[in-house]
């Protein structure tokens, strides 16, 4: 049911109006003046506003000037008096959707408010359209992180910004060891749910800044904007330490599960490019496994492992 609030300063137009709206099957709401309406506004979640121009105090256009800012998807429909053209106007450049002259045939008035807020719907849901259609590009259809398409996005945005400004800017990248033995051993359907648990004990580990995605089968990002080696490493660990005390569920036991990260930093010699980064932070990871898995690996810790990238690219 769509909720009106009306803002008028006549006592006896607003129990009328009311009623005439609650008989049309609306929720109504009433205010006696601009500076209480704005209150209501700010605490309420209005389809439509029915704005009295000429009020003492804070007037109609003042109060819609003030809604537009806060509120610029609300609906307002000014109620003038014959004769007051020129409120009329300033109204409308002020942002009001449409007006009805007192006194007002209610046929006119009600049809009014059932295209505005029938209008005001049709944007409502285009914009739910829009996000759900944004979050499908955007997110893991499995885990509802980020994808691999919006981390390549961020990580240029970051690296860019991070050199522009000199600050720091870490990669983790991880994934779960002796994966194939999960799926083989509980079958797909468990492996893809542990998924889903990591993703969410690592989204309770992460800043809001953040940016966590799912690079590609059962390896991950971590992106961390201004953060340090060290502030990496200890990120990265904490992580690590995390997945292992956890008890996956349809796991046999807590620590059956762990994951290796490769830990990499901006700024470096070695780091050029954002896919440096990736290039960079994928041979830390390898190190990981190859010195045993669970733990973690900074690339500033296997130099070698570096220069015979680079002699190699």
């Amino acid at each position: 049911m769509a909720k009106i609030l009306v803002i008028d300063d006549d006592e006896d137009f607003r129990k009328m109006i009311r009623i005439l709206l609650e008989l049309n099957k609306y929720t109504v709401d009433t205010a006696e003046d601009g500076y209480k309406g704005l209150e209501k506004i700010k605490n309420g979640d209005y389809d439509l506003i029915l704005l009295d121009v000429m009020m003492p105090g804070m007037t109609g256009i003042d109060v819609c000037y003030a809604i537009r800012i806060k509120n610029p998807e609300i609906p307002v429909v000014l109620l003038t008096a014959k004769g007051e053209k020129e409120d009329l106007v300033t109204g409308i450049n002020a942002g009001a959707n449409d007006y009805i002259t007192k006194p007002f045939e209610t046929e006119v008035l009600l049809a009014k408010i059932k295209s505005l807020i029938r209008l005001k719907e049709l944007q409502d849901e285009l914009k739910r359209t829009n996000k759900l259609l944004e979050n499908l590009a955007t997110t893991d259809g499995l885990t509802g992180i980020y994808n691999h398409r919006f981390f390549y996005e961020k990580i240029n945005e970051e690296f860019e910004r991070a050199k522009r400004y000199n600050s720091h800017l870490s990669l983790i990248m991880f994934d779960f060891d002796y994966f194939k033995r999960i799926n083989d051993r509980y079958g797909h359907v468990v492996g893809d749910s542990v998924l889903v648990e990591m993703a969410k004990i690592v989204m309770a580990n992460i800043r809001k800044h953040d940016i966590f995605a799912r690079y590609g089968g059962e390896e991950f990002v971590l992106l961390l904007p201004h953060t340090n080696s060290i502030g990496a490493m200890q990120e990265a660990e904490r992580i690590r330490k995390a997945v292992e005390s956890h008890h996956f569920q349809h796991i046999e036991k807590r620590g059956d599960v762990t994951i290796s990260l490769g830990v990499v930093t901006f700024p470096s010699k070695y780091i050029n490019h954002p896919e440096d980064m990736v290039k960079l932070a994928d041979a830390a990871l390898y190190e990981a496994k190859r010195l045993g898995r669970n733990r973690c690996v900074h690339y500033e810790d296997i130099e070698k492992v570096i220069i015979n990238i680079n002699k190699g690219a």
